[in-house]
């Protein structure tokens, strides 16, 4: 009986225990769970903290790697320049003591001697008077050529033209348009002759002039005496 009653008395100790740590924990659970977010906050933030300053570690080492390469690029293609520098300098003063020398034998060779040298430019004069005479003569012979061309064109054109002209030619009672005048000077210098001229020269059937009728004249009168004017193209 009394191990039943101490049992009892257990579990009614057990249970009262229980109960109280259920209800502090409840009680309690606000505080921790803001207690595990500044925890978990902490550490994520740690944690952040550690990664950047990895990152910054690593990007300081790419750019100091980097930097590094570039510098001794630099540094080795000032070397490889200056040396080109100092090889070109030396070059050039090769090269000029070689033309030095050399243009002092030219000299001393050839342009120091006079009688060489005026012997060359009596060449020299007489190929350009034979080359200027050349080019004055074949000048001339081309432009008479083109002259007599020219001539000879216009002669054609004149002939073919002059034979469809009948109409402005004179007659022995009206004077024609080209009647004393010479309209081309090289019309003239070509046949010698008036306009007019020229064309009865170079008319291969040109009509006789007829004898001037008593019925025609400049002024023509009717039957009642009022005068008619020749309106004929002249």
């Amino acid at each position: 009986m009394q191990f039943y009653l101490a049992s009892q008395n257990a579990e009614e100790s057990l249970m009262k225990a229980v109960f109280t740590a259920v209800n502090d924990a409840e009680r309690a659970r606000e505080k921790e769970y803001t207690a595990a977010l500044r925890i978990g906050g902490g550490w994520r933030g740690y944690k952040q903290r550690k990664e950047e300053q990895r990152l910054l570690c690593a990007a300081v080492e790419i750019q100091r790697v980097y930097r590094g390469f570039t510098a001794r690029a630099r540094a080795g293609r000032a070397r490889r320049e200056a040396a080109m520098r100092d090889q070109r300098a030396i070059f050039d003063h090769m090269a000029c003591a070689i033309q030095r020398r050399f243009r002092g034998f030219y000299v001393r060779k050839w342009v120091a001697d006079h009688i060489s040298r005026k012997r060359y430019l009596r060449e020299v004069e007489a190929k350009s008077e034979e080359i200027r005479r050349l080019c004055t003569d074949t000048q001339a012979q081309q432009l008479l050529e083109s002259r007599t061309r020219e001539q000879d064109d216009y002669v054609d054109s004149f002939t073919k033209i002059s034979s469809k002209m009948l109409y402005i030619a004179s007659t022995a009672s009206i004077p024609g348009v080209l009647s004393g005048k010479t309209i081309n000077p090289l019309l003239h210098s070509t046949f010698g002759e008036t306009a007019e001229g020229a064309l009865r020269m170079h008319r291969k059937h040109y009509p006789k002039p007829v004898a001037p009728s008593k019925a025609l004249s400049a002024t023509m009168m009717t039957a009642t005496g009022v005068p008619i004017v020749d309106k004929r193209p002249r």
